[in-house]
């Protein structure tokens, strides 16, 4: 009876440590699908980042270009007064 005993408790405590093993494999598998996820928002982040960035810089070209202009216009307005 204590082999019977000692057999029991051997296979229990052998389930046991397959449950913790298949939890473990779990763990990993969900931590590597979890990396994979926060590497893809990272990359897309700074796909978005790149694009703001360009936007702003062409922004400030149109904002520099309209400068020019209304100066432009402004001198014009000037000698249109001395003609008209």
């Amino acid at each position: 009876q204590a082999s019977s005993d000692q057999r029991g408790r051997l296979m229990m405590t052998s389930e046991r440590l397959n449950q913790s093993s298949d939890r473990i494999r779990e763990s990993q598998i969900t931590a590597l699908d979890t990396e994979e996820i926060g590497v893809s928002i990272l990359q897309n982040l700074h796909n978005q980042r790149e694009t703001l960035m360009h936007a702003h810089k062409t922004l400030h070209g149109v904002d520099d270009s309209i400068g020019k202009s209304n100066k432009i216009l402004a001198s014009m307005s000037k000698w249109n007064k001395w003609f008209v």
